[in-house]
């Protein structure tokens, strides 16, 4: 199970998963699975076909502690990318809740499309590391402190990768002060949330 908000919420291995393991009856090296989709509009319109291969290493597919530490780490992930939306809403604060604040003519942003953009971009980077990142710590899932270990690596990861993320986005607000005002407050917003993520694991680390 896992616990975000106060509310608890429990996960279960799919069914044609603990099909597939009967079937087989051995652990194998790489768990294959194959995700189909459908992309939809605000109307529920279907026009897209989704598919999405997830290979996991089939160390952590030995018990639900070890299957929590993937969803815990994709979790981790989904979170992370959440906060950088609402902290690069920071760039283009609403006209009508911030009258101090006015956007340029040949910047209008109003869609927001920069920020739909920079979550591609953050999806993008993040997909190869979290796959590389989970095979090279499947052999060391014997430590008894395998889940504070993984969690402040994959920290590390998602620091790298939202830097870059934040990076690129604010160079297309480098124009004036309000901008770099801005800017600060973005980054205000996301580290101050991405670090209250860790603070459960260590003390030092919440404080950097």
């Amino acid at each position: 199970k896992y616990v975000i908000k106060k509310e608890e919420i429990r996960y279960e291995k799919p069914l044609v998963l603990k099909q597939y393991e009967q079937i087989k009856r051995e652990i194998l090296e790489l768990l294959k699975t194959e995700i189909y989709g459908l992309r939809t509009d605000s109307k529920n319109k279907y026009y897209e076909w989704m598919y999405e291969p997830l290979n996991i290493p089939g160390a952590y597919n030995t018990s639900e502690s070890r299957r929590f530490l993937v969803q815990k780490t994709i979790e981790i992930a989904d979170q992370t990318c959440y906060w950088l939306k609402g902290a690069l809403k920071k760039l283009t604060p609403d006209p009508d809740k911030d009258r101090s604040y006015k956007l340029s003519a040949q910047r209008t942003f109003k869609d927001r499309s920069y920020i739909l953009s920079a979550q591609r971009t953050f999806w993008d980077l993040a997909k190869p590391l979290f796959f590389s990142f989970l095979e090279t710590m499947s052999g060391l899932l014997e430590d008894s402190n395998i889940e504070g270990k993984m969690i402040l690596e994959w920290k590390k990861h998602l620091i790298k990768i939202a830097n870059e993320v934040l990076k690129e986005t604010f160079v297309k607000f480098a124009e004036t002060g309000t901008d770099f005002i801005n800017q600060a407050k973005a980054r205000q917003h996301f580290w101050r949330h991405f670090h209250s993520l860790f603070k459960n694991w260590t003390v030092n680390e919440n404080k950097g």
